[in-house]
């Protein structure tokens, strides 16, 4: 089995309507997201997966909708990590070839707190 992955970063602000403590409050993270494909069979002529270049343009498209942007203003539901990062993998499979399994994304709100979100 092959895996690839790529990663990128963004700034956004976000809020949890309701919550109790800090975080109900505006804040803004550096976030990073990580992009996880995987396949058992590389492409006979080029020995690839997948392109890290069509991996990379399809996490841009979607970080280009959130970067520098309130998340609460963008999404329909409380913009968690953990919802964050199956925004991100919900997003992104229509991008993934049939031939390529969309393993995992990693969505990390600062350098010691992530969420993984994999399919059942």
């Amino acid at each position: 089995m092959f895996e690839l992955m790529v990663e990128k970063t963004f700034d956004a602000a976000h809020y949890l309507e309701g919550y109790n403590g800090k975080c109900s409050r505006m804040h803004g993270h550096t976030y990073r997201v990580q992009l996880c494909v995987a396949g058992p069979n590389l492409d006979p002529k080029f020995g690839m997966l997948m392109d890290f270049k069509d991996m990379k343009h399809a996490l841009n498209s979607v970080v280009e909708q959130l970067d520098h942007r309130i998340l609460n203003d963008v999404v329909k539901f409380q913009p968690t990590t953990e919802q964050m990062a199956k925004f991100f993998y919900d997003q992104l499979l229509p991008n993934i070839p049939k031939n390529v399994t969309l393993k995992k994304v990693v969505l990390w709100e600062n350098p010691t707190n992530c969420a993984i979100y994999t399919p059942d």
